[in-house]
Parts: C-alpha cells; sequence; structure tokens
C-alpha cells in the first residue's frame, strides 16, 4: 500500500479505531496513523494491515449508479441528473462527518419532497 501523508485508512483488525489519517511515514516500515476512535498509533506494515479509505466523486457515484452497479435500479430508472445546489455548500467536508450528515441531510431533503436513496 502506497501510504502519503494526509491519507485515509482503516484498520480491518480494529474496527472500532474507524478511519484514520496517516500523519507520518518513514517510507519504509513504519507509518504513523490518527485513528478518530483509536488515537494515534504507529505501525510496523510487515504485522499491520492498512486499508485505504476512497470515496468517488459525486459524477462518478451518480454514473455507477445509472449504469446499475450496486443494485440501484431507481436511479437508473428516475436518476436524470444532480442537484448540486442542494449540497455544494457542504463541501469540503471530512469523510468522517460526511457519513454522519449524509443521513440528516437525506431525512431534511425526503421532508421537501426529493426523492434520496441511500446505501
Amino acid at each position: 500500500m502506497s501510504r502519503t501523508h494526509g491519507l485515509r485508512v482503516c484498520c480491518p483488525k480494529k474496527p472500532e479505531w474507524g478511519v484514520g489519517h496517516v500523519l507520518a511515514d518513514d517510507g519504509g516500515v513504519r507509518v504513523t496513523v490518527f485513528f478518530l476512535g483509536g488515537g494515534e498509533r504507529t505501525h510496523d506494515m510487515t504485522v499491520t494491515e492498512l486499508d485505504v479509505v476512497t470515496g468517488l466523486a459525486t459524477e462518478e457515484r451518480l454514473g455507477e449508479l445509472r449504469k446499475g452497479n450496486h443494485a440501484a435500479r431507481f436511479i437508473k430508472k428516475y436518476g436524470r441528473r444532480l442537484r448540486p445546489e442542494l449540497y455544494k455548500h457542504f463541501n469540503p467536508m471530512p469523510y468522517d462527518l460526511a457519513t454522519v450528515m449524509e443521513v440528516e441531510l437525506a431525512r431534511q431533503l425526503r421532508e421537501q419532497g426529493y426523492g434520496v436513496w441511500q446505501n
């Protein structure tokens, strides 16, 4: 795994730590990560596994969903366009906060009559 400062990662063996941000990488074996639920940890990468946490850009995600990936039959059938005016003011937002905000924003949009689907 290529590790760079600021990269978002998670430790599959410690899911309670949540998402972490790479603070330092010696370019070899040791990497220091700050996890939201686990604090600062230095890992020996010969024994520790870290997964990179990624996300697609909004337009890419809609394209994938419209192709029918991820069981998105409603979006494939009815999804026509994005409404950036409804979410653009939230960006940029840290990944962890975005996962919490997604639920609340979806609720508010549904109350206003918008069709909102979530995973």
